[in-house]
């Protein structure tokens, strides 16, 4: 059983760093330091845990969790609260990809 998790856990990362790190090189490529990137692979993967464990997820939950993990990063200087913005709406507009990844409803 452990194994599908896991499976799916990295899946579910890849969807969201695949995402936000889409939105961030719409910009201008050049402006995205290493610690823009590192910064929003953990936003994707705490919230990839944080989703598998969560019981009965559902939208609002998948929500909450996005705006708590987006949240804990809003006092760290080396990403603009604009871009924080902006990844926190690209990861909650992939709600339907992650309830499809996780089988739930």
């Amino acid at each position: 059983m452990k194994k599908p998790l896991n499976f799916l856990k990295g899946a579910t990362i890849g969807a969201l760093l695949g995402s936000v790190v889409a939105l961030l090189l719409g910009a201008d490529p050049k402006k995205i330091g290493k610690d823009i990137i590192k910064i929003t692979s953990n936003i994707a993967e705490r919230i990839a845990t944080e989703t598998e464990k969560a019981k009965g997820l559902t939208k609002d939950k998948y929500e909450g969790i996005v705006d708590k993990v987006v949240g804990e990063y809003s006092k760290d200087k080396k990403i603009a609260q604009s871009t924080l913005k902006k990844v926190n709406k690209e990861l909650k507009a992939k709600w339907l990809e992650v309830k499809k990844e996780f089988g739930k409803k």
